[in-house]
């Protein structure tokens, strides 16, 4: 995969209004995972999203958490050549987590990380 500096994985925070006709309205509030067109201002959204959307305990704040590490690893793997990302490995995952700069304040994320990078694996 060659690197393209006009791309980059990125989240979004979609808002749904639904109005109903006894004057209620429900927001609806999600988060979708996709790639940027930094030239045209333009957004895919992934196939990716599916595992942000089908996550265990499926609040917002849960779908940002993960995102937030997802989001970084895609960045990852696309700014490095060798990987292919339809063959990408939970090693592969392990190798991004080991480059993140852990200190012993930070220690304790890197379970929370690795969670989330299994997470994206088993989707």
């Amino acid at each position: 995969m060659k690197k393209n500096n006009n791309y980059k994985w990125v989240k979004h925070i979609i808002k749904e209004v639904s109005e109903f006709e006894d004057g209620k309205t429900e927001v609806i509030q999600y988060v979708v995972i996709g790639r940027q067109d930094l030239c045209f201002d333009l957004f895919l959204v992934s196939p990716y999203t599916d595992f942000i959307l089908n996550l265990p305990h499926n609040k917002t704040t849960t779908q940002i958490a993960y995102a937030n590490v997802v989001v970084p690893f895609l960045n990852y793997v696309y700014e490095h050549p060798d990987f292919e990302i339809d063959k990408l490995t939970v090693q592969d995952g392990i190798d991004f987590l080991n480059s993140l700069n852990v200190t012993p304040h930070t220690k304790h994320l890197y379970s929370y990380r690795f969670r989330s990078i299994l997470y994206l694996f088993a989707g």
